[in-house]
């Protein structure tokens, strides 16, 4: 288990609606499937902070996933977002794991993660 698997704080408590639809489209068999909807989460971050943390804590554990990203650590990436986003995660099948990951991981190649929280 990694360090954000085990976290109790730095929980987001919904799914935005934008999720929520890309994961009906991609249970539906859309093109991009369940990449787009890990895509669309991970270029997000700065704009979906949990409500139990502040900046510099959510700074922390935005640090923790930029580690995992730069290792190409899948099940640690995995892990950070099931900790941090649980109902968003639960939108993801677990058959479809992967095609979330590659989402992310292509968004991290592209440059389009902000791993820079603002400042309150």
């Amino acid at each position: 288990m990694t360090q954000s698997a085990s976290c109790t704080r730095g929980r987001f408590s919904g799914v935005p609606t934008y999720f929520r639809a890309t994961c009906r489209e991609a249970a539906r068999g859309r093109v991009f499937g369940y990449a787009q909807a890990g895509h669309s989460l991970s270029t997000s971050l700065t704009y979906l902070v949990p409500d139990d943390v502040d900046a510099d804590e959510w700074q922390k554990e935005v640090d923790i996933l930029e580690v995992h990203l730069a290792a190409q650590d899948e099940d640690g990436v995995w892990d950070w977002f099931k900790a941090h986003y649980p109902k968003c995660i639960a939108l993801v099948p677990a058959r479809r794991q992967g095609q979330f990951l590659n989402g992310v991981f292509r968004a991290w190649a592209e440059g389009d993660i902000d791993l820079a929280v603002p400042c309150p």
